[in-house]
């Protein structure tokens, strides 16, 4: 007995629905990606909407029956949505078992455990930057000439942005009165607010650019 083939894309066309629908609040796809409760999330809908398509394939009605396989799907795919999110078994008036609610609380899990993903690789990801740029440099923890280089670094990538000159000078100043406080390298702290600036950092890896500010506030830069 063959498969038509709408029964072996209609998961991936689910898959795709959820994504659109929960990349919205989580923000990365890879997160998303990376999250085995999202895969059963999704094979729990794409369970749901495989029925739901048989059932309007082989309806009674000859109306439905003979609608395009494209418009089937369609409704397969909502009518899932509108059913998961709406069932419940109910005695007497009472609810016996609220499925809906059920699989409410696990799409918070999918949210909630693909958003601490995220998280982490975003620190991963900052941390890796970071290092970039502390090599980049040629960074040396102490030394005046590498923190000057840093300084002028984050002034220049800063400014690129079309930030403040005074306050991005307030920030340098609160990074060193941090790492004065704490003990850390000067420049770690810098190197991990660049690397946290994600659209200047692309650029200040494509050259040598950031180097060069202003006159007036590399003179501040020097005098601070």
């Amino acid at each position: 007995m063959s498969i038509s083939s709408e029964y072996l894309y209609l998961p991936g066309l689910v898959l795709v629905f959820l994504i659109i629908d929960l990349l919205i609040e989580v923000g990365s796809l890879t997160a998303l990606l990376s999250n085995l409760f999202f895969w059963l999330y999704g094979f729990v809908y794409s369970v749901a909407a495989e029925t739901a398509l048989y059932l309007l394939g082989n309806a009674t009605s000859p109306v439905i029956a003979s609608l395009p396989k494209p418009v089937l799907i369609l409704i397969a795919i909502t009518g899932t949505t509108t059913v998961l999110q709406s069932l419940t078994f109910k005695v007497g008036g009472r609810k016996v078992l609220d499925l809906s609610q059920h699989l409410e609380d696990y799409r918070k899990k999918v949210l909630s455990s693909s958003a601490s993903l995220a998280t982490t690789y975003e620190s991963r990801s900052v941390l890796s930057q970071s290092r970039k740029i502390l090599k980049k440099v040629a960074y040396v923890p102490g030394d005046p000439a590498s923190e000057a280089r840093m300084k002028q670094m984050y002034a220049g990538v800063m400014l690129f942005g079309r930030r403040d000159p005074a306050k991005v000078q307030q920030e340098i100043a609160k990074a060193e009165q941090i790492c004065s406080q704490t003990g850390a390298p000067f420049g770690n702290e810098v190197a991990q607010r660049i690397a946290q600036a994600d659209l200047h950092f692309r650029f200040l890896l494509c050259g040598d650019n950031h180097l060069h500010v202003s006159g007036h506030f590399a003179m501040q830069l020097d005098g601070h």
